[in-house]
């Protein structure tokens, strides 16, 4: 991912990436024949060739997954605000966030703790895209396992090493009952009625002061605590477009009754109607969406054995009198997850370590990760790894940003797993080389090379400051 991320920002393409970017915006179409000549790579795995569709053709041309799942976003209005929205809303979770190729959208990554084959890749794909992606519109031309990306220029890609998701793929049982979940739709005719008292709209200050959007949680830490709470929060899109509205609005109605049982069915609408006035692109008519929330809303207020099902969980928690920036709170919430992430993780394998000496068994990367169900990629980057003592951690985050006579570093608090060796069973596997064609004309060890050459002339430059 590092050598990804720094072609991302140095692409010796920029000039063509540019011109394509600037024919796009014309409208011009010869953009798409140009960015045929970009490098590109398979995100999601390492393959001989890309032909894999077939079962024959994976069996004589996959090497290996990538560790990562790759997204695309594309003809969003404005690319570069739209990353900034991605980031601030999923930056908890993905791994890369940069701008495509052609301009017109942006490319994600998500880093998985799940190994995937041709078997389990469309599904771990869709229950992403209807979890965490369900409130924006993904590219499903780029579903498939081979699919390629070309490489782009972006000087400020988003990334976090340390973001990690396991997805849990639904029985073929429950998949019905899972999408149920998540669109939250009850379609029973019996449950249709009208309300006793008529809606009406409410003014914005008098809505606002009393809805609540989000699930309030107590932090008594000065900064930030670590607990498992239960996380409900109304969020959508900057832009509504007219494909997601009925989607999008389902959830938030399904949302504010939860958040909000006892009040007024008036102030729910007059907050929905608020968000279709200002995100809807173009906005939903004002009969349809009254008819939508009356059909959703007496659904489910006389449906009895109605339960909102699609809850989350949150795990970092900030005080609201910290005076921490979204920024540094993005940052801090990243790097704290980050670690109770691969703490579950670093148990998984120092527990399969155990059980595996005990039966005499060979210890082994492909052992250890049939026997945890982790990726061979988080079994190399943990195996001789020992937990972070998590509750210090948060002690000393607090401590750190509460003292006023230190500058804040806060990356001397967060030291990488390599800081938190086991020395029993150390060993150094090669680490796998996933990025197919990735220079034209610079070979990977020229790379590594200049990496190194890189890393002794600061060592030397640093002890020649000391003297």
């Amino acid at each position: 991912m590092s050598q990804l991320v720094k072609f991302i920002k140095n692409n010796p393409k920029k000039s063509l990436i540019n011109e394509i970017r600037e024919l796009r915006l014309k409208g011009d179409q010869t953009y798409k024949k140009k960015k045929t000549f970009l490098n590109y790579i398979t995100p999601n795995c390492s393959v001989k060739k890309r032909n894999i569709k077939r079962e024959e053709d994976y069996t004589k041309n996959f090497i290996a997954p990538s560790s990562y799942i790759y997204f695309d976003f594309d003809d969003v209005v404005n690319a570069k605000e739209y990353k900034e929205y991605f980031i601030e809303k999923y930056g908890h979770l993905v791994s890369l966030v940069c701008l495509s190729s052609s301009g017109g959208g942006i490319s994600v990554f998500f880093k998985l703790t799940n190994t995937v084959d041709n078997k389990n890749y469309l599904e771990i794909w869709e229950t992403i895209k209807a979890t965490h992606l369900k409130e924006e519109q993904v590219d499903l031309r780029c579903k498939n396992l081979g699919r390629a990306m070309y490489l782009t220029y972006d000087t400020e890609p988003f990334v976090n090493y340390e973001n990690e998701i396991t997805v849990e793929i639904p029985f073929n049982s429950e998949k019905r009952h899972l999408k149920k979940q998540l669109n939250q739709s009850i379609l029973n005719k019996k449950y249709i009625n009208t309300l006793i008292e008529p809606l009406s709209n409410i003014d914005f200050e008098e809505f606002m002061d009393k809805i609540v959007t989000k699930t309030p949680v107590v932090v008594k830490n000065p900064i930030v605590e670590l607990f498992a709470s239960e996380k409900m929060d109304i969020t959508f899109p900057r832009e509504i477009r007219d494909t997601k509205k009925h989607s999008i609005y389902t959830i938030i109605i399904h949302k504010l009754v939860f958040l909000n049982p006892m009040l007024p069915a008036s102030y729910l609408f007059s907050y929905l109607n608020f968000i279709n006035n200002y995100f809807g692109k173009p906005p939903m008519e004002y009969k349809k969406l009254k008819d939508l929330f009356l059909f959703v809303y007496t659904s489910i207020k006389n449906d009895e054995n109605y339960e909102f099902i699609n809850k989350k969980y949150k795990f970092v928690h900030f005080n609201s009198n910290s005076k921490l920036t979204g920024g540094e709170k993005r940052n801090l919430a990243s790097k704290i997850n980050g670690k109770r992430r691969s703490n579950s993780s670093i148990e998984k394998i120092i527990t399969a370590k155990k059980e595996m000496k005990s039966q005499g068994l060979k210890i082994t990367q492909k052992a250890l990760a049939k026997k945890t169900g982790l990726s061979i990629s988080t079994i190399k980057r943990y195996i001789n790894s020992e937990p972070v003592d998590l509750e210090k951690l948060v002690i000393d985050v607090n401590e750190l940003y509460t003292d006023e006579d230190l500058i804040v570093d806060i990356d001397a608090v967060f030291l990488s797993n390599e800081h938190n060796m086991s020395t029993d069973n150390i060993f150094h596997p090669e680490c796998h080389k996933w990025i197919d064609n990735y220079y034209e004309q610079i070979t990977i060890s020229e790379v590594l090379r200049g990496s190194m050459s890189e890393k002794l002339n600061k060592i030397k430059e640093d002890d020649q400051r000391e003297k």
